[in-house]
């Protein structure tokens, strides 16, 4: 691993381990028609937060949207 990525890895560890702790708090039953949409909005932002264009789209069920970045 270059010294760039090392440098990048080690000032971003802890906000990363708070993003990856929220989003595995988040409920996301798919069976059970849990938290699906607020999990899909809550990985928007993250990818926007990272520089990417995202958005959540419709799809044929409203509870399962689809992501595109």
């Amino acid at each position: 691993m270059d010294q760039a990525t090392q440098d990048y890895i080690d000032a971003h560890l802890s906000e990363t381990l708070d993003d990856l702790k929220r989003l595995t708090a988040q409920p996301s039953v798919s069976a059970q028609r849990v938290g699906v949409r607020e999990c899909g909005e809550m990985v928007v932002e993250e990818l926007r937060k990272a520089g990417f264009e995202a958005e959540l789209v419709p799809t044929a069920d409203p509870d399962y949207p689809g992501i595109i970045a």
